[in-house]
């Protein structure tokens, strides 16, 4: 359950085969042919200055994104990770109105589970997701979903583990939905949200794991793959923003089967918090359920203080894959809405042993 990487797949064929298909099951009209609109471009590069037990892996991220709309009010978006002279797609998609307010998106892209799931890591108040999030959130796949609202919003999609999944067919298989909305109360709202994802490993298996807290640290608990499972995958989430706080809590759970043991539920949780240190208002996208990005006013700087709590136990039945306790806190100082400085600290220990790491990282992410 993890995410796949296109580099070096056959993925070019079954990709845009894919793509070709959902567009043209959309009727086009003669307006709709004359929009257009040209590429937009974006990227970020996040560099890390780790500390303590922190793994000396300075380039964490070096991103290129691209996006447009095509004939027929179609948008597209493309996502390209680089460093060391390498390179692999993290998004390639459609998406489209189909009668408002329903979409219709097709390609390459995060699967609809979760809060933190959902958020850019440029936006996080923390240096990297939660364990329970990296372990029961599948991230982005090949897959076709229909997504809209307005005050309640829901997505709905079908998805294939494997870049080459039209000529995988014994691959991973999903179903995976998410429905949220945010209604606003004077200056602040309540977000309240849930997530479920059906999950069929066939014969690749399915694997639960997270890493303690920074990008190339060893990962802690790992159930290893598990061959042919199934899981059921659940998530309900909460926010509540007002005045300079933004507090967060998700739970999530994953009842597994497999052939050769009974069923088993693996857990995790995770509770977070945000302190505008000048008055900012809550850095919250309502529209898509997500941390959204600081906006420090002009030749200013906009600080946050954040920290977290989070619990995760992949240990049931015949599986052992350990159970992790996260905390950490930090400071963040926003200069524009794309760039910043974190420094933070991360603990992590495995239940009823004493093996953990302390980390303390420094983050510099320039946005353009």
């Amino acid at each position: 359950m993890g995410l796949t990487d296109l580099r070096g797949r056959p993925w070019t064929s079954p990709l845009l085969g894919l793509l070709v298909l959902w567009s043209g099951l959309i009727p086009l009209d003669a307006t709709a042919l004359a929009a257009q609109q040209g590429p937009t471009f974006h990227g970020r590069i996040i560099l890390d200055f780790p500390g303590l037990d922190a793994p000396p892996d300075s380039l964490r991220s070096l991103r290129l994104k691209i996006n447009g709309e095509l004939p027929a009010e179609i948008e597209w978006k493309a996502q390209v990770e680089g460093g060391s002279f390498d390179f692999e797609f993290k998004e390639l998609y459609l998406d489209r109105e189909i009668g408002a307010p329903f979409r219709a998106r097709a390609g390459y892209f995060r699967e609809p589970m979760g809060l933190e799931g959902q958020t850019s890591l440029e936006s996080l108040p923390f240096p990297e997701r939660s364990a329970p999030t990296q372990a029961f959130t599948p991230g982005r796949n090949v897959g076709l979903m229909a997504h809209g609202g307005q005050v309640v919003h829901w997505a709905l999609g079908g998805f294939g583990g494997s870049s080459d999944v039209l000529h995988k067919p014994n691959g991973e298989r999903a179903i995976s939905a998410r429905l949220h909305g945010a209604p606003e109360e004077g200056n602040g709202f309540i977000h309240l949200g849930l997530s479920a994802s059906y999950r069929d490993g066939n014969e690749s298996g399915l694997r639960f794991s997270a890493q303690p807290g920074t990008h190339s640290s060893p990962r802690l608990i790992d159930t290893g793959v598990l061959p042919a499972a199934r899981a059921t995958t659940l998530g309900l989430e909460f926010a509540h923003a007002r005045g300079p706080w933004t507090t967060v809590a998700e739970i999530m759970g994953a009842s597994v089967h497999s052939p050769d043991q009974d069923r088993s539920f693996l857990s995790g949780a995770q509770v977070s918090a945000a302190l505008s240190l000048d008055k900012q208002p809550p850095r919250w996208d309502s529209l898509r359920g997500r941390w959204g990005r600081a906006n420090p006013t002009k030749d200013g700087v906009a600080a946050e203080f954040a920290a977290q709590i989070a619990f995760t136990n992949l240990d049931a039945g015949n599986i052992q894959g350990g159970a992790q306790f996260d905390w950490g806190c930090g400071l963040n100082l926003h200069f524009t809405p794309r760039s910043r400085l974190m420094l933070h600290y991360r603990s992590s220990r495995l239940a009823g042993q004493d093996e953990g790491l302390d980390m303390l990282l420094v983050r510099v992410q320039v946005g353009f």
